[in-house]
């Protein structure tokens, strides 16, 4: 764990998504008042984001942008911050 307090933190997993431990260290342990979070997955960012949900967090914000024109790919960012902060 961190000595100092964080901010915030942004996170762009891999395809496969962010690995469960790196989520509860960054939700729970470091637990930043902010993050944002970039998803080149979808279907990965659906089954993350109820993890982060419940460790106090809400959506702020989710915008989805084209970086791959004529591609079915699309880049999802979601703005998050802690309940209470």
């Amino acid at each position: 764990m961190s000595r100092e307090a964080w901010d915030a933190v942004i996170l762009d997993p891999p395809r496969q998504g962010c690995p469960k431990p790196v989520l509860s260290a960054v939700f729970e342990d470091i637990a930043p008042a902010r993050a944002v979070y970039v998803s080149c997955n979808p279907d990965m960012l659906a089954a993350e984001l109820p993890i982060i949900l419940k460790a106090g967090y809400r959506t702020e914000r989710i915008e989805a942008v084209d970086m791959f024109p004529h591609t079915d790919h699309i880049e999802t960012i979601v703005h998050l911050a802690k309940m209470g902060s």
